[in-house]
Formats: C-alpha cells, sequence, structure tokens
C-alpha cells in the first residue's frame, strides 16, 4: 500500500531572543498513525559576533592583529581576553579603529598567554557602522615561521543598557613567514647578496627558480669557487649563504627569489687572509 503524508505547523511562538517552539502535524492516510504530532524547538537571536582577524607578519618582526564585530544591534562597549601562543610577545600597544567616537581601551597581560581588554565610553556613546575592526593591537613573532592560533574568550558585547548582546565569536589563524628578497637579474654578469638567513643552503634549492638562465656561479672562500649547472657533480660551490658575495652569468633576464630569516645590519662576517667576496 502507498501511505500519503502532509505536514503543518500549528502553534507557533513569536520569534524573539528567546526559545520559541511550534507543533508540527504530520497526517497520513494510515489510520493507525493518522495524526502525529512532533513538538518543535528552536533558540533564536540577534548575530552580533566578535571575530579576530586572519593576518600575518614575518618572522622575528612586528605585525598586527586586529579584532573585529559584525552587529545588528547598537553598542558601547566591550570586553574580552585574546589568547595568543608563546611565539608572540605583546609589546603594550593597543589601538581604537576609526568605529571608535568617544572610546577609550585598556589592555593588560594577565598571564604570559592572555590579554585582557576593556574598551568604554563614559558618554555612553556607540560605535560606529556594523562590521569591521575595533581595535588591534601590536606583537612580536619569533623566529618560529608557521600558522598559529589566537583565540578570544570571556567575550561582551555591551549596550547601553548594560546587556550583553554577544551571540558568538571566533578565534583566527596568524600565519608568520620568512621574508622574501626580490634579486632582479640581468642577462650577463651580475654581483649579488642578500641579507637573510635561508633555512637551506643547497645551490640547487636556492637558485631552483632561475637554474634554467644560469650559465655560471663564481665565488670565493680560500680560492675560486665555481657552480656550473651543467656539470653539478664536478661544482665546488655546492652551499650559498647570506656572508658571500657571488657572481651570476644569466643567459636571460630572470628575478631570483631568495626566502629566510632577516639577519641583523651588524651580523659578523669572518674573513680569510688573502682575497674575500662578501
Amino acid at each position: 500500500t502507498t501511505a500519503i503524508y502532509t505536514l503543518s505547523l500549528h502553534d507557533a511562538l513569536p520569534i524573539s531572543e528567546e526559545s520559541f517552539g511550534t507543533r508540527m502535524r504530520l497526517r497520513s492516510n494510515d489510520p493507525d498513525e493518522d495524526p502525529t504530532d512532533i513538538q518543535l524547538t528552536a533558540l533564536s537571536f540577534i548575530p552580533n559576533i566578535m571575530r579576530i582577524d586572519s593576518t600575518s607578519m614575518l618572522v622575528n618582526d612586528t605585525g598586527w592583529v586586529s579584532v573585529s564585530i559584525e552587529n545588528n544591534e547598537p553598542f558601547v562597549g566591550f570586553q574580552f581576553d585574546l589568547l595568543f601562543p608563546d611565539n608572540f610577545t605583546y609589546l603594550g600597544v593597543v589601538e581604537l579603529t576609526e568605529r571608535a567616537v568617544d572610546h577609550e581601551i585598556v589592555a593588560f597581560q594577565t598571564t604570559p598567554g592572555t590579554l585582557r581588554v576593556f574598551a568604554y565610553s563614559l558618554t555612553q556613546a556607540e560605535f560606529s557602522g556594523s562590521y569591521g575592526a575595533v581595535a588591534r593591537f601590536e606583537f612580536q613573532a619569533d623566529s618560529n615561521a608557521g600558522n598559529f592560533f589566537v583565540n578570544l574568550d570571556n567575550v561582551i558585547i555591551g549596550n547601553a543598557q548594560s546587556e550583553n548582546i554577544n551571540s558568538s565569536y571566533e578565534g583566527s589563524t596568524v600565519t608568520v613567514v620568512y621574508p622574501v628578497v626580490t634579486i632582479p637579474l640581468n642577462a650577463g654578469w651580475n654581483l649579488i647578496s642578500w641579507d637573510v638567513d635561508t633555512p637551506n643552503d643547497s645551490i640547487s634549492v636556492l637558485f631552483e627558480n632561475i637554474m634554467e638562465n644560469v650559465e655560471v656561479v663564481l665565488s670565493f672562500e680560500d680560492g675560486g669557487l665555481t657552480y656550473d649547472p651543467d656539470w653539478p657533480q664536478f661544482s665546488n660551490l655546492q652551499l650559498v649563504d647570506h656572508l658571500h658575495g657571488y657572481w651570476i652569468k644569466m643567459t636571460d633576464v630572470n628575478t631570483l627569489n631568495i626566502t629566510g630569516v632577516k639577519v641583523l645590519n651588524n651580523t659578523p662576517i669572518a674573513l680569510e687572509a688573502g682575497w674575500n667576496l662578501v
């Protein structure tokens, strides 16, 4: 036999920022099961969301982590804990964005990885807009590259009635990358060096993106060093680094991209008696 069903909703409560429910009635031509009532409940809310914005910074360098609020209701202040990994050091600098009207912000560390933040207005002024960053914080990244999760906790978005209208909050990833040095190369001879310490000093790895145009590479360390891409196994220049200079003869124009950790300007360079190319 074939059963035929129809659905209808009954007794729906008005939608507000609270639980509401309704009764779904299932009608059919099944005499033993008609009608069947199913109770439905839901929790409604107005979205007011705080989130950390995805960003990136260089290893051993400073950068900004910003916090945004997407609001469908006006708010006059906020409070939260910013949780960050030990790869980052908070530099004690916090700024409100242009969304602030008559507001102050205070941030202090409660533990090495927790930054407690308050923003308020003594005049109960409302933040402008409905989307975008409200505050940003300056951090120092260490020498570790990678993706690091920064999270929020104890989030309050306050309205003029001192109510917490926060509906949800989201953490995000801060990507720490090595700086990339780009070196334009002309056809013919080029004398170059770079100021980043590369994680891999193999010439075949570092010059991979230009190798099709490399005719020969020359350097000097207790004597002349040569790399010939046609005879790599007989070349005595296998490693290149930021402590030496290099002559590169190119068959065509190209750009060398070197990725590594930025070195200090006063990095010492060891010199041997006789000729050095640095």
